[in-house]
């Protein structure tokens, strides 16, 4: 979006931040352009919105920028707190979906700093809340690139870009207001420290699984934990819906050759992302017995936990039992324990 053709309704007046609002009408408000600091001239009609233009009559290629960083620190010093979006752990090359960490919430802000150096970094606004410094990128010509977005990851600094790119028009004092203090889809993470380190911790407590053919998974820890059996994984039909699989399809060189692999955290049961602060004492219990649980409703609906066909009623000369339709490819069976009553599987 080209800016130059947009107005500015923030400028500097006597070394400080001044709305449109605030000013008399006239050359004589005493204003200047925060980006090039050439005099402005205050509009204040009642056919056109408020704004300031250039007293030459000139374009500037940064001022209406530059303005809406010094609205957002203005806005942001004088209220001390901003509402942070939604905090999401994502994991990409994967079928799932985002989880939510921790719903959008409002912060107290000690400090607000505007375009200042930050060891390598020059972000449009930085917010210090105790010990903790927080980006906040204003995206109306030029997003965040992936150079800057793998800096920020490499020195840990939680960035929420603000995106006005699609807006056509100038941005008000109070709509600037509204999207740094209220709940707002302009405003999102771009990078979350805590986000990062959720996900970091679950690829690394999982196990790297090589696609054999590049479809079959080996020794499938899911299915091992289930029946008792190491048995191999059908990357469609098993790993994509599993779970535990939170990364796949990802290609590393061993010995020349170039194999497909996959993330699987089955063998430490890392089903969301609240496992990951659950001890393994009590983690493991409680997956066993949900996968319990969902085995056993699987077969009350006459329906194999292992394969997905039918159970139906057979007899062999030691009594009889549900099994599988696609037996013999499927060999699983569930029967009930003479003695106890006990419900049994096997595979």
């Amino acid at each position: 979006m080209a800016t130059n053709g947009l107005n500015l309704v923030y400028a500097i007046k006597d070394g400080a931040g001044i709305s449109i609002e605030d000013v008399d009408s006239g050359s004589k408000c005493g204003c200047f352009c925060p980006a090039c600091g050439e005099p402005l001239v205050a509009k204040k009609g009642t056919k056109v919105m408020h704004h300031f233009a250039h007293h030459s009559g000139s374009t500037c290629e940064y001022g209406y920028e530059t303005s809406l960083h010094l609205m957002a620190k203005d806005i942001l010093s004088r209220t001390k707190k901003i509402t942070i979006p939604a905090v999401y752990v994502e994991f990409p090359d994967s079928d799932r979906s985002p989880q939510l960490y921790r719903a959008a919430q409002e912060i107290a802000i000690d400090r607000v700093v505007l375009e200042a150096r930050y060891d390598n970094f020059i972000p449009d606004i930085a917010l210090y809340v105790g010990s903790k410094v927080l980006f906040v990128e204003i995206y109306v010509t030029h997003a965040i690139d992936s150079s800057k977005l793998e800096r920020l990851k490499r020195e840990g600094i939680s960035t929420i870009e603000i995106n006005l790119s699609k807006k056509d028009r100038m941005i008000t004092e109070q709509e600037l207001r509204d999207i740094l203090l209220k709940v707002s889809d302009e405003k999102t993470w771009k990078y979350n420290v805590i986000a990062d380190k959720i996900a970091t911790k679950i690829y690394t407590l999982s196990e790297l699984k090589n696609l054999d053919d590049g479809i079959y998974v080996n020794n499938c820890p899911v299915k091992s934990w289930l029946f008792g059996k190491n048995i191999n994984a059908d990357f469609v039909n098993d790993c994509r819906e599993c779970a535990f699989c939170y990364k796949y399809f990802f290609t590393h060189e061993e010995e020349g050759d170039i194999i497909r692999s996959l993330l699987c955290a089955g063998k430490e049961r890392i089903a969301e992302i609240e496992d990951v602060n659950i001890p393994t004492e009590k983690r493991l219990p409680k997956r066993n017995a949900e996968i319990e649980a969902w085995k056993n409703n699987r077969i009350d609906k006459r329906i194999c936990p292992l394969c997905g066909a039918r159970l139906i009623n057979r007899c062999s000369r030691y009594g009889c039992f549900l099994g599988c339709k696609n037996y013999p490819r499927c060999t699983f069976m569930a029967y009930r324990d003479a003695e106890t009553g006990q419900r049994k599987m096997k595979v």
